[in-house]
């Protein structure tokens, strides 16, 4: 999923990210906890000001951002990653989700977030 982001630029352009826009939301990076580097993207995993937690894909050469998966604080062990297919975008739960959040335990967030990739 392509979104807007808003970077800190330190020593080089889009050193980080700030804040970046789902639909019509703002959220602001109140935290980094984790960034690397994959063969043509830079990630980093994202602590917002709405409690939940992001990774973001960047893409130097084609200066993308994509949302790559994301994690609410009220389904601890659930993560919901997000995959482009040549069918579209492919909203998927990680295989270690706990047995107590079910698919009924869908938090707001991740209904909305569902609902901006159909």
């Amino acid at each position: 999923m392509k979104l807007r982001v808003e970077c800190y630029f330190g020593h080089r352009a889009d050193e980080r990210p700030v804040k970046f826009w789902l639909g019509d939301s703002v959220l602001f990076v109140e935290s980094i906890e984790d960034q690397w580097y994959g063969p043509d993207d830079v990630y980093f995993r994202v602590r917002a000001d709405d409690g939940n937690t992001y990774v973001l894909g960047h893409n130097e050469e084609t200066d993308e951002w994509t949302l790559e998966s994301f994690r609410s604080p009220a389904s601890p062990g659930q993560y919901l990653s997000i995959a482009a297919t040549n069918a579209g975008i492919i909203l998927g739960t990680a295989a270690y989700m706990s047995a107590e959040h079910s698919a009924a335990s869908t938090t707001l967030r991740q209904r909305q977030i569902i609902g901006l990739i159909r």
